[in-house]
């Protein structure tokens, strides 16, 4: 019979601890360091150990996106850990699965703001193929997803790929929600951003305008 493992030794007085397991930072660059969410927690608050967000989060759903103390989203690499590892633990879950939808809507936007640019359009393609199947063209889950894929087109440099998406986009929350929706309104912005990229100055100005 092999001996229990040592516990970990307890933190020095006064050293930064996690806020979910109140352990001290392990360093050497393991996973389990601590780091901080870069939410808008500051000093000694918002840091933790990734592996102790992840168990959370499968608590409280609302932890995959961000911060339960300041109502922020995760930002650098607490943004894409969180999200890769959601993702990997959606590929378990049936096809249609929302919460695998969510989950590869996630990683998309993560991958994105990370720079890591050809693997989010990967995801993100992969995500809305997914939504179109199982929910139809115009229900808000195709929606975000066809918009996670356009952001990532604009990470790669290739706005013009975008311009489709977002289109569709605008044209579907007009219709649904009208001109005067926070979505819509959101939708005219992204894709006036879009056009400004690809030289399309003057649609760009109307709807930059219009919104």
């Amino acid at each position: 019979m092999e001996p229990a493992p040592a516990p970990a030794p307890a933190p020095a007085a006064g050293a930064r601890v996690c806020y979910i397991c109140l352990g001290g930072e392990e360093g050497g660059g393991r996973p389990s360091r601590l780091m901080h969410g870069g939410c808008a927690c500051r000093g000694d608050a918002g840091f933790a150990h990734l592996s102790c967000l992840v168990k959370a989060a499968r608590a409280n759903a609302k932890l995959w996106w961000g911060c339960l103390t300041c109502k922020q989203h995760w930002t650098g690499p607490v943004n894409v850990g969180m999200a890769q590892a959601r993702y990997l633990a959606s590929c378990g879950e049936p096809e249609q699965s929302i919460e695998r939808l969510h989950a590869q809507t996630q990683l998309t936007h993560a991958l994105s703001a990370a720079g890591d640019c050809t693997e989010a359009v990967h995801i993100g393609r992969e995500a809305l193929a997914t939504a179109q199947r199982f929910y139809g063209p115009e229900h808000p889950e195709t929606l975000g997803a066809m918009g996670a894929l356009a952001r990532a087109y604009c990470c790669s440099g290739d706005y013009a790929a975008s311009v489709p998406l977002r289109t569709e986009g605008l044209e579907v929350r007009r219709r649904k929600l009208g001109a005067d929706h926070e979505l819509t309104l959101m939708a005219a912005m992204n894709l006036g951003t879009s056009y400004m990229q690809i030289g399309r100055h003057e649609e760009a100005l109307v709807l930059l305008t219009e919104a």
